[in-house]
């Protein structure tokens, strides 16, 4: 005979593990349930683009599991469209120079990528020498060549020449680059809307020459005579933008004094006197005889 309590075991468990299933099947149920959209990336390829280009711009859709989601829609828009511009299957166009985002919208779901969008290239303006050195009072003519972005020379152009540093150095409207001081200064010249630039050093050149004219003469009591001074370098040009300090040797017979950038000597009594020029630790000597007042 079968044992009742047993039987009612047997059945309790046979419920329990019905029971169990059922939940197992329910947690699987969840994991393989419908795909519903999670996430939206955006790739823009190329993500840098000129006024004119295109670039491509691609969803990609991940629902919640992870895996690729496929949606019939997306709906494509630009945040500055006076920048670039999307089609309705993700073509951009870049309309002005900028940047802005691409995005794409699913339901309430988005994702954005970068795009930038670069001016096209434009005309260039080569200066040769690019770098050159010159002593104070040199001068030196630039070369300018302007091209188009394809690299053709435009002849022709009109170019327009500025120095940031006029202390240091000059240039021309036919672009002669003149050395004023010691330093450094940029040389800019301009054509076709485009802009090149060289830099010049002046450098202070030795004094190793100074002449006086005239080197000799002979005035009387109370009278002037004009003289000047002239430095040069040891290849024997001359020296601009030098200080130039005049002497006399005799101040009871004849005086030196600079007015107005003119130099003259004066006769105060009858006798010899020695007029000497120096720049730069470098002299000359000019001998200056004077007469008794009314002597001929």
């Amino acid at each position: 005979m079968r044992n009742p309590r047993l039987a009612s075991m047997a059945m309790v468990g046979s419920l329990a593990l019905l029971a169990g299933c059922g939940r197992a099947g329910s947690a699987d149920s969840s994991l393989t349930g419908p795909p519903v959209l999670t996430t939206i990336s955006v790739s823009v390829s190329p993500s840098s683009i000129q006024i004119g280009q295109r670039s491509s711009a691609v969803a990609t859709m991940l629902d919640q599991n992870g895996t690729l989601f496929t949606a019939d829609v997306v709906r494509w828009s630009t945040a500055s469209p006076a920048i670039a511009t999307i089609s309705v299957d993700g073509a951009l166009t870049g309309v002005a120079p900028g940047q802005t985002r691409v995005v794409a919208m699913i339901g309430d779901k988005q994702g954005e990528a970068a795009l930038t969008v670069l001016a096209p290239p434009g005309p260039t303006v080569t200066v040769t020498p690019a770098a050159f050195t010159l002593p104070v009072g040199r001068s030196q003519q630039l070369v300018v060549v302007v091209r188009d972005p394809g690299g053709t020379v435009l002849d022709g152009q009109a170019i327009v020449y500025m120095s940031d540093n006029l202390a240091v150095a000059t240039v021309t409207s036919t672009g002669l680059v003149n050395a004023v001081g010691p330093g450094s200064a940029g040389i800019s010249a301009t054509g076709a809307g485009a802009t090149g630039t060289a830099r010049v050093t002046v450098s202070n050149v030795a004094v190793s020459a100074v002449s006086i004219d005239p080197s000799s003469a002979t005035i009387n009591v109370g009278q002037h005579r004009a003289i000047s001074a002239t430095a040069r370098d040891d290849k024997g040009n001359v020296v601009v933008g030098r200080q130039i300090v005049w002497t006399t040797n005799n101040a009871a017979v004849a005086t030196v004094t600079t007015t107005g950038g003119v130099t003259s000597v004066t006769g105060i009594a009858p006798g010899t006197a020695q007029i000497m020029a120096t720049c730069d630790g470098v002299s000359a000597t000019a001998v200056i005889t004077v007469g008794a007042a009314g002597l001929r």
